[in-house]
């Protein structure tokens, strides 16, 4: 399981004598500056307006930035962080995912894992994360993980993310999804609710 890290220190700002960063456009270079800030003064509405326009921007190491500074922010800055699990960068993709695993572990309400988890699954594409990330369906309420993955089904994603979708399903139900009918058939006839917890 990941841990958290220490606060991430960032220097993707334009320094005075502005060199390095010589090759980015004005709102990049200001993005770049209200990333760090937001990071520096613990801003977390000010991070989560960047994280927008993070996803949109060209510059890779500008969008890993982000990604460092909506993990450092925890649970509350996983809607934010879930889109940047699907980056075209690998690198920076494969930080987000870390980020987010470190994230959605700490959550113990089962509702609350299975929505982050649900998020993921839409965007994912990547078999080995789709992997990774269904396993969160696993040992949690079946009624909420048959309801989430329905959505994931149905709701358009990748390819990939909706057959480990209906993977997940018959490992969770015993059965192969066929439609939502059978599904609410299932939650009827078969669910069982857990246990209240002392």
């Amino acid at each position: 399981m990941p841990t958290r890290s220490a606060k991430p220190v960032l220097s993707i700002a334009e320094d005075d004598d502005g060199d390095e960063e010589s090759n980015r456009t004005p709102e990049e270079r200001k993005l770049a500056a209200d990333i760090e800030k937001a990071l520096d003064e613990e801003d977390f509405e000010l991070a989560k307006k960047c994280a927008p326009l993070a996803l949109k921007c060209k510059d890779a190491e500008i969008r890993q930035s982000m990604v460092d500074t909506l993990g450092w922010f925890g649970e509350k800055a996983i809607p934010e962080l879930t889109p940047f699990i699907a980056d075209p960068d690998e690198d920076v993709a494969e930080s987000a995912m870390n980020e987010w695993d470190c994230n959605v572990s700490s959550i113990e309400d089962d509702g609350e894992k299975v929505g982050m988890t649900e998020l993921a699954m839409a965007v994912l594409s990547d078999e080995d994360a789709l992997e990774s990330i269904s396993s969160n369906y696993i040992g949690v309420d079946e009624k909420l993980a048959v309801e989430s993955l329905l959505r994931v089904i149905e709701g358009g994603g990748s390819e990939n993310g909706i057959a480990k979708a209906k993977e997940t399903y018959e490992f969770v139900t015993g059965e192969e999804f066929s439609d939502r009918a059978a599904a609410e058939k299932w939650i009827a006839e078969e669910y069982e609710p857990p246990e209240p917890r002392n």
